[in-house]
């Protein structure tokens, strides 16, 4: 077979509850249409120009050495999405186009997941044209199996994200629940998110060694840090439910302090945080994703934004190339 096969997946922020361990298993999380992963294949080397292995338009992995792990994700989600087909994909070569940052927290390994889903739907469709496509949370749980190649101990938050492609209410405890945010509020209020590049990429590892290491050292504010933050993803979802954007920024603040006191944070990031704080229009600000790099997550009155923060933002797609340093990001309801 001499097909190429592709798929597509956007990126996520989080709200709140970026560790699942600190959250208690509860998050509330949102699409970034505007950072973006394709993925294309085929078996036939002769149409990529009989180069073996993969090429890359962004760097995503940097070494061609992630080939075997990129091989055994394809193995991985083959079998999971097969539906007792006898004939597995063989990639000989990958072509990864994107634009979502690695170590950013914008779920840069659960789009690669995705991407690859997508594929081999496409690949196993052409087999067999009674193939089932499996629905968005299949997708997704497929998606989680492949993640656990590269994170250890995933908490399934970024590939539902993706693949449902809406904002969530997820928890993992004690098993994946998810219900859809209501996003109106947002509208209503004329708020918007906007993303800020700390210029650091985070090592998940470290932050986990970190979190580990106040474990160790006092496991009584350790527990109450992970109390709070809990808290806070719930009363960021009653905040959103009551209309109450002050409220909202106002506990947006207080996560971003208790996940530094946790040790995600840095005394640049916070810099950083209390400088978008004197920002106008500005309601809260507070690190996401995994913490210690990646983005910095501020809540605006999108009418009082100045007019050369606006600028900067990236107003429409930029796909299959990494965003500056300088590039910010937004979120607005669709």
């Amino acid at each position: 077979m001499d097909g190429i096969f592709s798929g597509q997946s956007p990126g996520k922020f989080i709200l709140g509850g970026e560790h699942s361990v600190v959250s208690r298993g509860r998050a509330l999380s949102f699409p970034l249409e505007q950072v973006e992963l394709k993925l294309s294949w085929g078996e036939d080397p002769q149409r990529n120009g009989g180069l073996e292995g993969y090429t890359l338009n962004s760097q995503y992995f940097g070494l061609a050495k992630e080939w075997q792990t990129l091989q055994k994700l394809f193995s991985t989600l083959a079998k999971i999405l097969a539906q007792h087909e006898s004939r597995l994909p063989k990639a000989s070569w990958v072509n990864i186009e994107s634009s979502i940052p690695i170590g950013s927290g914008l779920g840069s390994s659960a789009a690669l997941g995705f991407a690859t889903a997508n594929s081999l739907c496409a690949f196993f469709k052409t087999l067999d044209l009674n193939f089932k496509v499996p629905n968005s949370e299949d997708l997704a749980r497929a998606t989680l199996e492949g993640e656990k190649i590269y994170h250890q101990s995933p908490s399934g938050i970024d590939p539902f994200t993706v693949c449902l492609g809406r904002p969530l209410v997820f928890s993992k405890t004690p098993e994946i629940r998810y219900s859809f945010l209501d996003t109106q509020f947002f509208k209503k209020k004329n708020l918007i998110f906007i993303l800020f590049p700390t210029g650091v990429s985070h090592n998940t590892r470290e932050v986990q060694r970190r979190v580990s290491g106040l474990q160790a050292r006092d496991p009584l504010i350790w527990g109450n840090l992970l109390d709070q933050l809990a808290s806070n993803v719930e009363l960021m979802k009653k905040a959103i439910d009551l209309e109450n954007e002050n409220e909202l920024g106002q506990i947006m603040n207080d996560s971003h302090f208790r996940l530094a006191q946790l040790g995600v944070s840095t005394e640049s990031i916070d810099n950083q945080a209390n400088e978008i704080r004197r920002l106008p229009g500005i309601l809260g600000a507070k690190i996401t994703g995994a913490g210690c790099g990646g983005y910095l997550l501020g809540l605006f009155r999108s009418d009082e934004i100045p007019r050369e923060l606006a600028s900067r933002i990236l107003a429409k797609k930029n796909p299959w190339s990494f965003l500056s340093s300088k590039s910010l990001l937004s979120w607005s309801p669709p």
